[in-house]
């Protein structure tokens, strides 16, 4: 990467991998140094906003990561990017219901993002999950829904999905969507399935 920056200052990718290359090795400042340098050549990449958030979320400096995405969206209001960067931040803060809000708002501008679909699918299971620990089981079904089909690989949500429907007693949906969780897990260790079923306490019942 850096052969490559030596024959073009302009290749913001190459900044934003070798930024990648350096939060491995545990170098934050040279990580950051690139992300920034990224994201002045190009602005609009979702994953090198994504990237530079997580980062300063990881080292706890929360207030910085929101910080540089409200001054962006202050400096412009139509910087769709900045509220993927901003959305980040807060999901990693653990409040998915904002992060939520601006990814959807990113998403509305640039709908197929491979980056950014994930992140609101994690967002969504991550919620429903509060709202399945705290019993309130027909306040997550949709969210795990929504999940779901963002995080078609994710046999947590899926598992998580059917014990809410089991719990609001819609028999049918629960099997369905146990079934997908089956073949979401075939990618998966069976420890994370297993826990699940152990947890939700429905793996004697979903064959009743």
């Amino acid at each position: 990467y850096q052969n490559a920056m030596s024959l073009d200052q302009s290749l913001e990718l190459a900044h934003n991998n070798l930024g990648a290359y350096y939060f491995r090795k545990g170098d934050y400042e040279k990580a950051l140094d690139e992300y920034n340098l990224g994201l002045a050549i190009d602005p609009t990449r979702s994953s090198t906003w994504g990237y530079r958030s997580s980062l300063l979320t990881y080292w706890g400096r929360f207030d910085e990561c929101l910080e540089l995405a409200n001054a962006a969206l202050s400096d412009n209001p139509q910087a769709w990017y900045a509220y993927f960067g901003r959305g980040v931040c807060k999901y990693d803060s653990g409040k998915y219901t904002e992060a939520i809000k601006d990814f959807k708002t990113y998403l509305s501008k640039k709908p197929n993002d491979s980056f950014a679909l994930p992140k609101l699918g994690y967002a969504y299971g991550y919620r429903a999950d509060a709202y399945f620990e705290a019993g309130n089981y027909s306040a997550a079904v949709p969210d795990y829904e929504k999940s779901v089909s963002l995080v078609k690989d994710s046999a947590h949500f899926y598992c998580y999905l059917s014990a809410a429907y089991l719990e609001t007693h819609k028999y049918k949906k629960a099997i369905e969507y146990y079934t997908e969780g089956e073949y979401a897990r075939a990618g998966w260790l069976w420890h994370p399935w297993t826990t699940c079923r152990r947890r939700t306490g429905y793996g004697q019942h979903i064959t009743d």
